[in-house]
């Protein structure tokens, strides 16, 4: 481990925890950083006294007014770190700040999705936004070349939360909101890992463990690590880090995440707690512990994807589909081809927002000639157009449940690393992350229903599933594409999908219910063709692909990421 010596830091949330903790180590290092930027949203507050005492005793903190999810406050702030650094660069921006929300997943809300999202997310790319001036300034002021945390470096904090191949606790601590946001910053890390390079600027994702803060000790339990062991380990890490460790995703000892959880013996005394009903449940404040691809719908032709999900089809036998965004593209044809199966479902459920509009004149014609067809209107980013919907649906199945919901659904922003806006973020998030979280909820009731009317008990897309249409360019690990089209909301949203699909296939589970997602390719659509290039897939090839797929899909998918060929996609 070499010893790190950095001129400036700046660490948001750095009134308490973690934060705090790294503000105290930071100026207790043999060589302190000739800056120590706190960034707090009330300075002169209760919650502020100990950085106030410490900024008393240490002339190089300096405590900063910082709200994260204000881009005034950010830019603010990133004119009063400029104005003391007097011409030099900001060495290391750490994002810190973040919340967390106790809810369970059936109580997960459009507004705390959002908020936590902004907050955990969007915050860290705003802040890197923001300072990237003064990190270039400081990476141009260091000689040579090679990336380090000494020369200019991002790092964000997150957590084992976030990790989608491996989601700790789930069924202790559910916190979809909290851990979609993780999984979307973790993707914001890899994405600010690759656009920032060119400017000698290191970027990295760090689990600090779980840690005896306010929000870890939340639930009551005494978390196994102290915030001096956090930091310690943190800044012991960040001493050693260099070029092969940007983009990565690591915890407080250096050890790769994902990793399963690292205390065994604390994880079964918390299970057994929670069996036996001696863990508060539903008040409970839970603790936080290849060829051309494209970037919107994507595709990979690679052949190494991994096994099949199945090497043999059965027939895809469903009483009812619902799918949304169905009256162009993809959703059309699964419409279509739904309507055109052997066995075709009693009733196929069409959602878009205007069912009467130019939009939807396909899907029209096509209720004038199936009357198993109903054209639902519904906006996947409103929860009352998703209650009415889910009311709608009950109405005309008339006692049965939904066999099949298809969030299809979805939007891109066509922009780059600097032009991501707030606004930009926070929309296509709402649209295909939180939709598709909205309508699980709405429509749990119906899918149940299908599950328990469905004889036997393994899972299939034939007694009732959830079908999340998502994206290659959600898979933080492949990253396709990357310098023709960064889109990094998209991105971002789609690793939160991926996220809340693994959720639901552990939170729905003992309902009977299948939950997948699905890359489709890069299809024929509106929004596959929008580059230069032909998009190789038609929608029919398409969607007779994930057909194929979803008829031979069981219980050892469920919570898998697949593609139209049942190729599995890595996280």
């Amino acid at each position: 481990m070499g010893e790190l010596r950095i001129h400036s830091v700046l660490v948001t949330g750095a009134n308490r925890g973690i934060g705090l903790g790294l503000v105290q180590h930071f100026l207790g290092l043999p060589t302190p950083p000739k800056w120590v930027f706190a960034g707090c949203r009330d300075p002169k507050g209760q919650r502020a006294q100990e950085l106030q005492k410490l900024a008393s005793k240490h002339p190089n903190l300096i405590i900063v007014p910082l709200e994260v999810s204000n881009p005034a406050s950010i830019k603010a702030a990133a004119a009063t770190v400029e104005k003391h650094l007097g011409g030099s660069g900001l060495t290391l921006l750490i994002n810190n700040a973040g919340i967390l929300k106790i809810n369970k997943f059936e109580d997960e809300t459009l507004d705390d999705m959002k908020q936590i999202y902004t907050t955990n997310t969007i915050g860290p790319l705003l802040m890197g936004q923001a300072f990237l001036p003064l990190l270039k300034k400081a990476a141009q002021g260091t000689p040579g070349s090679a990336l380090s945390c000494s020369k200019a470096a991002i790092v964000n904090i997150s957590s084992s939360g976030g990790c989608i191949s491996a989601p700790e606790v789930f069924d202790l601590i559910p916190a979809v909101s909290y851990r979609c946001s993780k999984a979307a910053l973790n993707m914001l890390t890899k994405c600010q890992s690759l656009g920032y390079r060119e400017h000698s600027i290191l970027c990295v994702a760090l689990h600090p463990g779980w840690v005896q803060t306010d929000m870890g000790s939340a639930a009551g339990h005494q978390p196994p690590v102290t915030v001096d062991t956090s930091v310690q380990g943190m800044l012991k890490v960040l001493s050693s880090l260099s070029e092969k460790d940007t983009g990565t995703f690591l915890d407080w000892e250096g050890k790769v995440v994902p990793c399963q959880f690292q205390n065994t013996e604390l994880k079964y005394k918390l299970t057994d707690q929670w069996q036996a009903g001696t863990m508060a449940t539903s008040s409970a404040k839970w603790p936080k512990s290849a060829k051309l691809v494209a970037i919107y719908e994507g595709i990979c032709e690679c052949s190494s994807w991994g096994s099949s999900s199945s090497s043999s089809m059965g027939e895809l036998r469903i009483h009812s589909v619902l799918v949304t965004g169905a009256n162009r593209g993809i959703g059309l044809g699964l419409v279509q081809h739904f309507l055109g199966l052997p066995t075709p479902p009693k009733w196929v459920f069409a959602g878009c927002r205007d069912p009467k509009g130019q939009r939807a004149q396909e899907l029209q014609n096509l209720a004038s000639k199936h009357a198993n067809l109903l054209i639902v209107s519904l906006d996947v980013s409103n929860p009352a157009s998703i209650k009415a919907a889910a009311a709608t649906v009950e109405k005309h199945l008339g006692g049965s449940g939904l066999t099949l919901l298809i969030n299809n659904a979805g939007m891109a922003k066509v922009t780059m690393l600097g032009d991501e806006t707030l606004e930009n973020m926070i929309q296509v998030y709402t649209t295909n992350t939180i939709g598709p979280l909205l309508m699980g909820q709405a429509f749990l009731p119906l899918l149940k229903k299908a599950a328990q009317g469905s004889p036997g008990s393994g899972l299939s897309c034939n007694k009732a599933a959830i079908v999340n249409v998502s994206s290659i360019a959600g898979s933080i690990e492949e990253m396709y594409l990357w310098e023709s089209g960064q889109v990094i909301s998209y991105r971002c949203s789609k690793a939160a999908l991926n996220m809340l699909t693994k959720c639901q296939s552990l939170g729905y589970r003992e309902h009977g219910i299948l939950c997948i997602t699905l890359h489709p390719g890069w299809v024929q659509t509106d929004m596959g063709g929008r580059g230069s290039h032909k998009p190789p897939l038609t929608v029919d090839t398409s969607v007779q692909g994930m057909l194929k797929v979803l008829s031979s899909l069981s219980e050892k998918n469920t919570g898998t990421f697949l593609d139209w060929e049942g190729k599995v996609v890595p996280w």
